[in-house]
């Protein structure tokens, strides 16, 4: 047992899934767009074996910056305070005050007062995913990116970058969950620890049966952000992994759709990766 592994903020990877035809071999890696938890020797690993990475979007620092620009550009967006209860409102802001009260860490919004409500802040002026996003992660508290960090490693060993979809149709889809979900999900906070506590467990487990039942109900949960993009996908993927070894980053609800149109492509699909 590794006890320095155990009391470090790093872990080993389960959320892989090998692709073998052809005496090649690639990999699909379902993600987490937020955890408590680094995998990069495991990253570093799979990355080594391979000659292309490949992310659903654009993960670069500009790219991020104008996916936060045009999510604070909601002035004609609802106001998600009239769409809560109070009561809700007052839970969540508890929460978000218990977390960043003395944080001292810059925010994706304006900075605060003390007299200000969090609530308030996160969401005036913004669009509702956004919103529901800063939210969030503010109350996670997670400080890793499964995708990011592996898009970071990529581009530090130099290795070929390529990206699914546009920064556009990214966009797009995020413009498009569902806004009866965001309230479901905000409506839902007195279960928001129970959530995270099970998601950790599951991902770190890999067990992907129990983590897309428990996120069944999440906002991006939706066929125009899941399904409607798996065939497009694997469109776009299948070329550069009958080319190349490839690794690629997805979302964790992508994993079940890919793999079953890779296994109807003629590929051997094995979750795990036990030698590196």
């Amino acid at each position: 047992m590794n006890l320095a592994k155990i009391w470090s903020k790093e872990r080993d990877l389960k959320m892989i899934w090998r692709l073998e035809k052809d005496n090649r071999t690639s990999f699909l890696v379902g993600t987490a767009h937020f955890f408590p938890y680094s995998f990069a020797t495991s990253l570093k690993a799979l990355l080594n074996r391979v000659d292309i990475a490949i992310f659903e979007g654009p993960l670069d620092e500009q790219s991020l910056s104008l996916i936060a620009e045009h999510g604070r550009d909601g002035q004609d967006s609802p106001n998600l305070k009239d769409l809560l209860d109070e009561r809700v409102v007052r839970q969540i802001d508890h929460l978000l005050r218990k977390r960043l009260d003395g944080s001292g860490e810059e925010l994706m919004i304006p900075p605060w007062t003390s007299s200000t409500p969090y609530f308030d802040l996160y969401t005036r002026g913004v669009r509702p995913w956004l919103a529901m996003f800063s939210i969030w992660t503010a109350y996670l508290d997670w400080r890793y990116s499964v995708d990011l960090e592996a898009f970071q490693l990529a581009r530090r060993s130099g290795k070929k970058i390529c990206f699914l979809e546009s920064l556009e149709e990214q966009l797009e889809v995020l413009d498009a969950i569902p806004l009866h979900r965001i309230l479901n999900h905000f409506n839902s906070v007195a279960s928001w620890k129970t959530y995270k506590d099970n998601f950790m467990r599951y991902f770190l487990s890999g067990d992907l049966t129990e983590l897309l039942s428990l996120t069944d109900h999440f906002p991006t949960r939706t066929p125009i952000v899941i399904s409607q993009r798996d065939c497009k996908m694997f469109e776009r993927l299948l070329p550069f992994v009958e080319e190349k070894p490839t690794l690629a980053c997805v979302g964790v609800p992508h994993i079940p759709r890919l793999n079953h149109l890779f296994c109807h492509a003629g590929y051997e699909v094995s979750q795990g990766l036990c030698d590196y």
